[in-house]
């Protein structure tokens, strides 16, 4: 993949787990050019981070291609779960109020029951009077 933003982006909706591993790449790639035994990445992760195109191989050392998309694909993933989090507070929030509403809509139709019978009763009471 040509794109590291979207690679790395790909990579985090695969991989929730590396977002704190990329965080640290970042922070060793800004000290210059590392090798595998630098990262907290074990060999399978590792190589889905080669294969994703998110790094070059320098001889036997690396750097991450474009850390400012990486940083920017975190931030998107971060947000993007900021907002499904969100979402599903929502979501709660308005299962609550609908399980309320049904209690007043209950209460209500028990209020508008017992209005009905007295004024049934009053015009009954009204029209026996003559």
């Amino acid at each position: 993949m040509t794109d590291v933003r979207s690679a790395t982006a790909e990579l985090l909706e695969a991989h929730p787990e590396l977002e704190d591993d990329l965080r640290t790449l970042l922070t060793i790639d800004q000290n210059g050019p590392w090798t595998f035994d630098d990262v907290p990445l074990d060999s399978g992760l590792f190589g889905e981070v080669v294969a994703a195109g998110i790094v070059d191989s320098i001889d036997d050392t690396y750097r991450l291609r474009d850390p400012d998309a990486v940083r920017a694909a975190q931030r998107t993933i971060h947000q993007s779960h900021r907002r499904l989090n969100l979402s599903r507070t929502t979501l709660r929030s308005m299962a609550v109020l609908s399980d309320r509403s049904s209690i007043d809509q209950d209460s209500a139709g028990c209020v508008s029951r017992r209005i009905h019978l007295y004024l049934l009763r009053l015009s009954l009471s009204y029209c026996w009077s003559f």
